[in-house]
């Protein structure tokens, strides 16, 4: 990736983040609709954390981990 031109590296770089919103965020508000606002719930920590903090990783796992407590909490 080196040898790429600049634009092209940091595209290449960028895509499997552009590829998780298209991937997941339809899939978090269809699959679940008994349980929505556990997947909002989710998906508002992971924007919030993902604007202040930053990265991909920490985003992430904070999603899971809070729609899983809200899930246990509404079962």
């Amino acid at each position: 990736m080196d040898k790429l031109p600049p634009l092209l590296s940091r595209m290449l770089r960028l895509l499997p983040i552009a590829a998780l919103g298209p991937l997941i965020f339809p899939g978090v508000f269809l699959d679940y609709t008994p349980h929505l606002w556990a997947g909002f719930a989710g998906i508002s920590a992971s924007f919030i954390l993902a604007y202040f903090k930053g990265g991909m990783i920490l985003p992430i796992l904070s999603s899971i981990v809070v729609t899983y407590f809200a899930l246990m909490l509404g079962a």
